[in-house]
């Protein structure tokens, strides 16, 4: 009986440790711990919660495990982030490659992702250091969000505030206008009135000399100067009368004045004003409504309508362009617009005829890096090498026609021109704003596939930024 016990005992003790070394077993090989695999390092200014032991991906597929996350001796270091990735991995693993902390989901669990290197790039050796890229951090962009909603708000409020102080001054001035109307009518009155008191006077002094009364009636006894006298009595007469009409005509202003109501049209007008002014705190109100529509739908509705306008004055410029008086300028140039130039005479060289090129080839994985959502964005590594490329052509660039060329070899033809020309414009609006040059002297050509003699018959992926210059010494013998 108390043998069996002890086999029983033994049973369970053995298959305690053999369910142990199992379990053991696919936790490592879960882990991959027991594969061969190398140790790499990365370095970062911030690391942005992630965490030792956090998993490896190479291409989207697990490929190890953060080991260690060393804090930087001082504040101008940098954390140092060693990892390790299965051997199978290695072959896509090169200089060039790069190792970004991401997300995985918005809010889920941080894990690195190293991105495949390019033929261009040697194989990594274990313990190199893997070139890094900061990560993005989700609420940096809500505070740049938040920050870009209270300047709005503060910008509203402020036009607000100069708009209701000119209402205000506008309403002052009518008020103003009103008092001053009124005070002139009671002086015109009062100058009508003392008009007719100097006509009356002035015909009891003509009645009273034609009489010969007073001093001044005995003078005309003297028939030279009576003459005299009713010569300019002649003419003081013809200027009582006009004064007399004017006069009347004064007396009859002022009567269409009380007669027409000009108080009263003062007083609507006033109401008027005061109306426009509630009317325009309610537009104000009205500026950020709170569903939809309202004045920045209108804003929007214009900028769209002088989208159109600017549309339509391109076209009629480039009709000019070909006029009879400008068109000579343009053909001296050598070329009317480098976007109006099709693919097919750019290949063949008929649009710049007799200027020698330089060009200066740029890879893909030079410039651009893959975002989240698989669009290709602008590096910092890629701008300098644009730089560089344009540090060659700078010296013969000016008044000269630079192309920049995208080409894109991979999937359909629309997706090979997309592709290109969605390359060519970044590298082109960043050479406009870094160089501030000529917009209409530089152009895109969306190439698409094409396998150039520096590509070693592979289609080339990237851009190439190529000067047509027109200047003698650059001029082939």
């Amino acid at each position: 009986m108390g043998r069996s016990k002890s086999v029983a005992v033994g049973i369970f003790v053995l298959g305690g440790f053999l369910l142990f070394v199992v379990g053991l077993f696919m936790i490592g090989d879960r882990r991959q711990l027991f594969s061969s695999s190398i140790e790499l390092y990365a370095e970062y200014r911030q690391v942005g919660g992630l965490l030792v032991g956090a998993p490896v991906k190479v291409g989207g597929l697990g490929a190890g495990e953060v080991l260690s996350i060393n804090v930087p001796p001082n504040p101008e270091s940098k954390f140092k982030v060693t990892f390790r990735v299965l051997e199978k991995f290695r072959p896509l693993l090169r200089t060039d490659s790069v190792a970004t902390i991401q997300t995985d989901g918005i809010v889920g669990n941080k894990f690195l992702q190293v991105d495949a290197g390019t033929s261009a790039g040697a194989e990594v050796a274990n313990g190199s250091m893997i070139q890094s890229r900061e990560p993005f951090e989700f609420s940096d962009l809500m505070q740049q969000v938040s920050d870009a909603v209270g300047t709005v708000n503060q910008t509203v409020g402020e036009v607000k505030e100069d708009f209701e102080k000119t209402i205000q001054t506008i309403t002052e001035t009518a008020e103003r206008a009103g008092t001053l109307i009124t005070d002139v009518s009671d002086e015109v009155t009062g100058a009508a009135a003392a008009g007719n008191r100097i006509s009356n006077d002035m015909s009891e002094i003509i009645a009273g000399v034609k009489a010969g009364e007073g001093t001044v009636g005995k003078l005309f006894t003297d028939d030279q100067l009576y003459r005299n006298l009713r010569a300019s009595a002649d003419d003081i007469g013809k200027t009582v009368q006009n004064f007399r009409q004017t006069s009347s005509e004064m007396q009859e202003m002022v009567t269409d004045l009380k007669t027409r109501g000009l108080v009263d049209d003062v007083d609507q007008t006033i109401a008027n004003v005061k109306d426009m002014s509630e009317r325009a705190k309610k537009a104000i109100s009205d500026f950020q409504p709170d569903e939809g529509g309202g004045l920045m739908t209108d804003m929007r509705q214009t900028l769209a309508s002088a989208r159109v306008t600017m549309e339509n004055l391109s076209e009629n410029t480039e009709a000019m362009k070909r006029s009879f008086f400008f068109r000579g300028y343009f053909r001296d140039r050598g070329f009317y617009d480098l976007n109006s130039i099709s693919v097919q005479d750019y290949k063949t060289g008929i649009a710049a005829p007799g200027y020698p090129q330089k060009r200066e080839w740029l890879h893909v994985n030079e410039l651009f890096f893959v975002d989240p959502e698989g669009k290709e964005q602008f590096s910092d590594e890629g701008k300098k090498k644009a730089d560089e490329a344009m540090a060659a052509l700078l010296p013969h660039a000016k008044d000269q026609p630079i192309m920049v060329e995208g080409y894109a070899g991979e999937g359909t033809a629309a997706d090979q021109f997309l592709k290109s020309n969605e390359r060519a414009h970044l590298i082109r609006d960043y050479l406009l704003e870094r160089f501030a040059l000529k917009a209409n002297y530089v152009g895109i050509m969306p190439m698409g596939s094409v396998k150039p003699e520096i590509s070693g018959g592979r289609p080339w992926e990237g851009v190439s930024v190529v000067l047509f210059s027109n200047k003698k010494e650059d001029r082939p013998n």
